[in-house]
């Protein structure tokens, strides 16, 4: 979806707002900064990775589509 609005994989202040609100949340079950950090990366890493297969995905599916049409017939 992203590509398709013009919207970057990764919005750097859209980031710092949910670390920033995930870290206050975690401290109500008592939960460190730096566990809550962590588990946010691996989230983000994790997000960024399939969003980036996602697009190349779609992107060879575009390019096998333009291919058969240009050079069929």
């Amino acid at each position: 979806m992203r590509p398709v609005q013009n919207i970057s994989t990764f919005q750097p202040h859209r980031w710092r707002e949910i670390v920033a609100d995930r870290i206050q949340k975690g401290r109500e079950p008592d939960l460190s900064e730096h566990v809550v950090m962590e588990m946010m990366r691996s989230i983000h890493e994790e997000a960024i990775r399939q969003q980036e297969m996602d697009r190349i995905q779609s992107e060879g599916s575009f390019f096998q589509t333009v291919g058969k049409d240009r050079f069929s017939g």
